[in-house]
């Protein structure tokens, strides 16, 4: 099975402006940019609060990292809050060695 294969995107609209997006299985070269899409999609619509869910993401690379900065970059830029949640201890690893764990806002899976 390739990594693409186990990569799902769910996206969930909420209340006031909010979208979540729950990320399942490898974020990586060949699957961030769906991330990448859905994210841009959903700023486009104007969602003011983008909640990005990585509980079922069991492996991050750079490219992966760098998508969820964009996400930040742009929420910022429209005037909105970028959230992460549910992060792996690898995802995690790789966000703090990467000197990012301040930049994103981490809550926990359920706000």
């Amino acid at each position: 099975m390739n990594a693409e294969s186990r990569f799902s995107i769910a996206e969930e609209p909420g209340d006031d402006d909010t979208i979540k997006i729950t990320v399942e299985g490898e974020l990586n070269v060949q699957t961030s940019p769906q991330l990448k899409k859905s994210i841009t999609r959903s700023i486009a619509t104007g969602v003011k609060r983008l909640h990005v869910a990585l509980d079922g993401v069991e492996r991050i690379d750079s490219s992966g990292v760098a998508t969820l900065i964009e996400g930040l970059k742009w929420s910022r830029s429209s005037g909105g809050r970028f959230v992460i949640s549910g992060l792996q201890q690898e995802v995690h690893d790789l966000i703090r060695l990467s000197k990012l764990e301040n930049e994103f806002d981490i809550v926990d899976a359920d706000s």
